[in-house]
C-alpha cells in the first residue's frame, strides 16, 4: 500500500495545532480551490471511534466522505480512516511534534489503496496529485493559525470554526 509523508513547521503549540485538525469543520479552510468541502455531520472536536461525513465536489463530480476517528491522542496524534467501494483503505496520521512553547512540526502520513476498475490506474497518478493537494493544505493551515483562527466548541453546524 502505497505511503505519503508530508511535514510542515507551524507556528503554534502542538495542543493548538491538534485542536485546529480535531475539528474536521477546518478541513474548508485548507481544502484548495479546485475542490469545495462540506460537512455534512460530525463537525466539533474529535472523539475515538467518531464519525463526520463530508461532500467534497471537484471539476463536477461530487462524493461523499464517511470517515471515522480512529486515534484520537492529544495532542500528539489524530488518525482518522475510511473504507469505500472506490477506496477500500484509506488512513490519515496527523502526528504533532512540539518544537518549543509555540512552534510544532506537523507530519501527515497518509496510507491508501484504490478499488474498483480504475484503481490500479489512479493508484499510480494519485502519488502525482498527493504532493500539491499537502503543499496548498499546509500552506492553509500555517496562515490561519497565524491568523489565530482556532477552533471554538459553540460553532454549530458545518461552517468552519473561526
Amino acid at each position: 500500500m502505497p505511503e505519503f509523508v508530508r511535514r510542515v513547521e507551524l507556528p503554534v503549540s502542538a495542543a493548538t495545532a491538534f485542536r485546529f485538525h480535531a475539528d474536521v469543520r477546518n478541513v474548508q479552510l485548507v481544502t484548495p480551490p479546485t475542490a469545495q468541502v462540506r460537512v455534512v455531520r460530525g463537525g466539533g472536536p474529535a472523539r475515538e471511534n467518531g464519525e463526520f461525513e463530508v461532500e467534497v465536489s471537484s471539476l463536477g463530480i461530487v462524493c461523499r466522505w464517511v470517515g471515522r476517528w480512529a486515534e484520537v491522542r492529544e495532542p500528539f496524534l489524530l488518525r482518522d480512516t475510511t473504507s469505500m467501494a472506490w477506496l477500500p483503505e484509506w488512513e490519515h496520521r496527523h502526528e504533532f511534534r512540539p518544537l518549543g512553547e509555540e512552534r510544532c512540526e506537523m507530519t501527515d502520513r497518509v496510507r491508501f489503496r484504490l478499488g474498483g476498475m480504475l484503481g490500479p490506474l489512479m493508484g499510480r497518478l494519485a502519488p502525482a496529485f498527493l504532493p500539491g493537494i499537502f503543499l496548498y493544505r499546509h500552506h492553509a493551515t500555517r496562515r490561519a493559525l497565524a491568523a489565530g483562527l482556532e477552533p471554538s466548541a459553540s460553532t454549530s453546524g458545518g461552517e468552519p470554526a473561526l
